[in-house]
């Protein structure tokens, strides 16, 4: 399909696992925010690209953004991430449920949404940290 992200060949590239390294590196958001921008689209292609990823960790480190990142567009990134990597059935589900999905959820739903702090990474502005 013209328009589907080439899955196949980043994989087969071997570059996921520093793209994965990429993605923890908050000293860069723009870049982590690509790399995770990268990593979901991943997981939205078949069951052999998201057991891909679970074995070079993804979900770990998107849980952990989850977890330790202030800036709301890593966190939505990460959420849509999981999102596709537990939408491949309920194996996945459980996988994530094993390594504390639900919690880290719960705190970015709880957390108190402050719209200065959420940019648009394609406009070039500054990238606001909030807590």
């Amino acid at each position: 399909k013209p328009n589907s992200p080439p899955i196949k060949q980043v994989i087969d590239a071997g570059v996921v696992p520093r793209i994965v390294q990429l993605s923890k590196d908050n000293a860069f958001p723009h870049l982590q925010y690509e790399s995770v921008w990268v990593l979901l689209n991943i997981a939205s292609g078949p069951a052999e690209a998201t057991e891909y990823l679970i074995k070079h960790n993804v979900h770990n480190a998107m849980i952990e953004l989850l977890k330790t990142s202030n800036l709301y567009e890593l966190k939505e990134q990460a959420i849509w991430a999981l999102g596709n990597i537990a939408g491949d059935g309920k194996e996945m589900k459980h996988l994530l449920f094993d390594h504390g999905i639900l919690n880290n959820i719960l705190i970015v739903c709880r957390s108190i949404y402050d719209k200065q702090c959420v940019t648009n990474f394609t406009n070039n502005e500054e990238i606001k940290q909030c807590h």
